[in-house]
């Protein structure tokens, strides 16, 4: 968090000083793995929708 991408390379974006809190990144920790549950549920039935071919 506070990195972005730019030419391929990791660029630092917060101003000097600046810390990111805790709790939002416990909160994007607990988000991941909520979504890649729902993935692990949703893709298997989207594949099977799709004839087991990815487009």
């Amino acid at each position: 968090m506070g990195y972005t991408l730019i030419d391929t390379k990791p660029v630092h974006m917060l101003p000097y000083g600046v810390k990111v809190p805790v709790e939002a990144i416990q909160g994007l920790a607990e988000h991941n793995v909520r979504e890649y549950t729902n993935l692990r549920n949703v893709l298997p039935v989207i594949y099977e929708e799709l004839g087991g071919r990815i487009p």
